[in-house]
């Protein structure tokens, strides 16, 4: 669920999450627009992976004091802080080469973006879709008799 998603969350909404963190489903915080968060309180809401935009942490890492606005963690925090909840960091949208050493610098286990693989076409045997059955014809059968006489 995006970011905003979950900093809006009702009581009904919490108590419908809450069920299924309890059949053990796992959420993800996603589409994040700034870098304020608690992770507690994350935790405690069932998040287990946190995607956060790559251009977001770098910009913060190169502010004087790591900090995105006002007293929240560190940038070079955040992995460590999550993880020790059960939260999974993720950068995403790492589109440049660049700043693949920037994000280990900050502690970032997980990333995703065109720098490790662009898109392609998706195979039909792994989107589940049918192949078109191949013909079978006498011509392209193995000759498995011998001539007599």
């Amino acid at each position: 669920m995006p970011q905003h998603s979950w900093r809006h969350l009702d009581a009904d909404h919490r108590a419908a999450l809450a069920i299924l963190r309890e059949r053990g489903v796992p959420f993800s915080l996603d589409r994040a627009t700034d870098l304020r968060f608690d992770p507690v309180a994350l935790a405690d809401l069932g998040i287990r992976f946190m995607k956060l935009p790559a251009d977001l942490m770098i910009e913060a890492a190169e502010q004087a004091d790591g900090r995105y606005a006002g007293p929240e963690l560190d940038v070079r925090d955040f992995a460590s802080a999550l993880r020790r909840q059960g939260i999974r960091l993720i950068a995403e949208r790492v589109d440049e080469g660049d700043m693949v050493p920037v994000l280990c610098d900050l502690g970032v286990p997980l990333a995703q973006g065109f720098v490790f693989a662009g898109p392609r076409p998706v195979k039909p045997e792994v989107a589940g879709e049918p192949t078109a059955p191949q013909p079978f014809g006498l011509e392209d059968a193995p000759t498995l008799l011998r001539r007599a006489g």
